[in-house]
């Protein structure tokens, strides 16, 4: 495809989505209107409330609008056509991060290359490197932009472009037959103009998924679709216009196994009876398509394993007092937090019976966390989405001088939150202080947790989440968290994302193992090893997780032994150094089949090197995270000063005591001390280890000094090792850049060690 029929600049034409005064429309309309002067565009809103007529006009019919108020007129001047690919990542991806980088150095008798951070962040800003892209919500409307004839993204297997302005087909496959890897593709919430005929798209065989969700498409523009993309096997076809077939059973459809069809108006079970035919559809979502049975026949459902239909559990949505159908009728608002909160307890008390899962985002998980605090006996779970916990004093130290004059009068003034307006006044923040759990030393909700997050979520800061969690009471709670999500996770993946469940390992005379598993159909695989008195629900953990399902390794994150998932019935607690490294060889024995890359945060850096020495041929590479070895004798002598004499009295005696370290309590005993001593591997001459290493520090870390870790490395026998440091990095590394790092680092291994 030329590039000549590739959209390059911003002409009006019929079809094109703009944005009007940060609003979405469709231009339906070119031209005069009446007696008025000059050029005007007929518009048809997105929101058809913005709308004043159906496309006409002193009773001439201009366009016609999809509903009878959805249509208006503006003048060009107004509107934005949007911009080409180039700048939406430009702004997306090329922010400046911080560097360290070193010359090629010898340590010991061996040459160490110091990986350079503008080699590895840089991927930030050298397109080509980035595998997934996202670009969703951004006024995206064509490739290019003016005198530009090339994008470089090479790498990309995932293209996220929901929700932006693109309207010609033509586009799309461009960018398809220009991405050589792409393999997902996200077009959600675009309106594109009609599909006339299938036509032959260099590439499109290589996307064997596609996200068409709220794209207003019948089946015939599907039926289309698969004729220029014959490999897709899943697709997600939710909320479109498709109410019948036109034929049973296309030939485009063999390779689907995957098919969402909720909430199209098709009310004929026969459509999904032909569709269960297909012969390698697995799964199929006919939720909320009005289907009032289901009745498959003899030859029906020949290879699907599950079909989702309505689940038939009562649910409850509603608006908060002075927002949407909750305002008054004279339109005055107070904006309360505590009448928010009341507005909760009054829809669980008057219009819910029996248990209760509350699922609350932002605020809403803040408002969901309460109600379990005032109403355990109804709340059976809670889910939190990007949940944002004593925020509003955020929004008040970001107010002018004039707002904050205004709010001090007890007023309401509105201030910019991301991409919209929120309200703000001294009322919500006098009645949220009190409920601000982030002060709370501890949180007495006990029921089942999941937390959804985004791991670069600028309006509710995941390390908030963490922080509620570390509070939080309950024995189950799991956590899943998206690089490539924002604050909303409105996106098709994150709104269909789950972490593995958490089952455990039964061991005799020894609590069971808790872990969760992924499988995977390429090797090697990866095993995470968290850190000391760290659980298997962290950041570094649920990230590698996800990026390990993306690439289509199997992963295996587990707790040690008296911790998480892994404690014993009767809350007898052993703190054995000995028994932690048992744990990773049990899990690497008779969990795992064939090599494995071992990814080990601190004590479990330490603990990948000593599995290594043990199981030598099972291990294909090393990933170490603030490695932190033989720590235990510098960590009690640190600590003597908050152990109370009474404590060390108990210590002597062979019993674990728990004392403050840094935000946390921790334990410490004779045991550690003496079974870690023999495999302190920084009093080793030499450490027989030669399958490729990398080393993630940080140049600041007080807990785990990067002189004992480059220690370590001149020890080392391997031949292929990286080094990469960063400066403004903690000793955890779970910040965003420093996460981008090390799922670089991932990739990267991944790639040495499947070669």
């Amino acid at each position: 495809m030329g590039s000549q029929e590739v959209g390059t600049v911003a002409v009006p034409e019929i079809g094109s989505r703009v944005v009007v005064d940060g609003h979405r429309a469709t231009v339906r309309y070119i031209g005069p209107v009446g007696k008025f002067a000059g050029e005007w565009l007929g518009v048809d809103w997105d929101d058809p409330t913005r709308g004043k007529h159906d496309g006409s006009h002193e009773n001439k019919q201009y366009f016609v609008a999809t509903s009878a108020h959805s249509g208006s007129f503006v003048r060009p001047q107004r509107v934005d056509f949007g911009h080409g690919i180039l700048k939406a990542l430009q702004e997306r991806y090329a922010s400046e991060m911080d560097e360290v980088s070193f010359p090629q150095q010898q340590i010991g008798s061996k040459t160490i290359e110091f990986v350079r951070m503008d080699k590895t962040q840089h991927q930030q800003q050298d397109f080509s490197l980035l595998r997934v892209v996202v670009l969703d919500e951004m006024p995206v409307s064509r490739v290019f932009d003016n005198s530009e004839s090339d994008i470089n993204l090479r790498s990309c297997m995932e293209l996220n472009i929901r929700s932006t302005l693109f309207f010609r087909w033509s586009d799309l496959f461009y960018l398809v037959s220009h991405l050589p890897r792409l393999h997902i593709l996200n077009l959600s919430k675009n309106i594109m103009q009609p599909l006339m005929q299938a036509t032959q798209v260099d590439g499109a065989s290589r996307v064997t998924t596609l996200i068409l969700s709220e794209c207003r498409l019948d089946w015939q523009q599907f039926e289309l679709l698969g004729q220029i993309f014959p490999s897709m096997a899943e697709v997600v076809l939710s909320f479109n216009r498709i109410t019948s077939m036109t034929e049973p059973c296309s030939t485009s459809f063999q390779q689907l196994t995957k098919l969402d069809l909720e909430g199209n108006n098709i009310n004929d079970f026969n459509f999904v009876r032909c569709l269960s035919k297909l012969p390698k559809l697995k799964y199929l979502n006919a939720n909320n398509l009005g289907i009032p049975s289901v009745q498959f026949t003899d030859g029906d459902a020949t290879a699907l394993e599950q079909l989702a239909v309505e689940r038939g559990h009562p649910f409850v949505r509603f608006d908060y007092t002075d927002l949407g159908q909750s305002v008054s009728d004279d339109g005055h608002k107070t904006y309360s937090f505590e009448q928010w909160r009341l507005d909760v307890l009054t829809v669980l008390d008057e219009l819910t019976d029996g248990p209760q899962i509350l699922v609350g985002s932002s605020m809403g998980g803040w408002l969901a966390l309460l109600t379990a605090l005032e109403r355990p006996d109804r709340i059976a779970g809670i889910v939190t989405i990007s949940v944002s916990c004593g925020f509003f004093s955020r929004y008040a130290s970001g107010l002018s001088a004039e707002q904050r004059l205004r709010l001090n009068k007890g007023e309401t003034v509105m201030v910019k939150n991301g991409d919209l307006l929120a309200p703000i006044n001294s009322r919500m923040l006098t009645e949220s202080a009190p409920f601000d759990l982030l002060h709370r030393t501890s949180i007495p909700i006990t029921c089942p947790l999941r937390c959804i997050h985004s791991l670069v979520d600028d309006v509710a800061p995941y390390q908030n989440m963490l922080k509620l969690v570390e509070k939080i009471e309950s024995p189950d709670v799991e956590i899943v968290m998206r690089r490539a999500a924002d604050h909303r996770m409105n996106d098709d993946a994150s709104q269909t994302m789950s972490s593995g469940q958490a089952v455990r390992l039964s061991r005799e005379l020894l609590p069971p193992l808790g872990y969760v598993k992924r499988d995977g159909a390429k090797l090697p695989g990866i095993v995470y090893i968290g850190g000391f008195m760290s659980n298997m629900t962290g950041v570094k953990a649920i990230a590698l997780e996800q990026l390990a399902v993306e690439r289509g390794h199997s992963f295996i994150r587990f707790d040690y032994t008296d911790l998480g998932q892994s404690v014993s019935d009767d809350g007898k607690k052993t703190y054995s150094f000995e028994q932690w490294r048992q744990d990773v060889l049990t899990v690497l024995d008779e969990l795992t089949d064939g090599p494995q890359i071992l990814v080990g945060s601190s004590m479990g850096g330490w603990l990948s090197l000593l599995t290594a020495l043990e199981r030598p041929d099972r291990i294909a590479g090393i990933v170490t995270i603030s490695v932190s070895c033989g720590f235990f004798p510098r960590f009690a002598s640190g600590l003597s000063a908050d152990v109370c004499e009474s404590q060390r009295v108990r210590l002597n005696k062979g019993e674990t005591v728990m004392v403050n370290s840094e935000d946390r309590q921790m334990p410490i005993n004779s045991r550690m001390l003496t079974e870690s001593a023999p495999f302190d591997l920084l009093h080793h001459t030499s450490i027989p280890i030669t399958c490729p290493l990398r080393c993630i520090h940080s140049l600041a870390d007080d807990v785990a000094p990067y002189q004992n870790m480059l220690k370590l490395v001149e020890k080392i026998k391997s031949p292929d090792v990286e080094i990469v440091m960063r400066r403004a990095a903690d000793y955890r590394m779970n910040d965003s850049a420093s996460q981008a790092v090390i799922g670089h680092t991932i990739d990267q291994m991944l790639k040495v060690c499947s070669t």
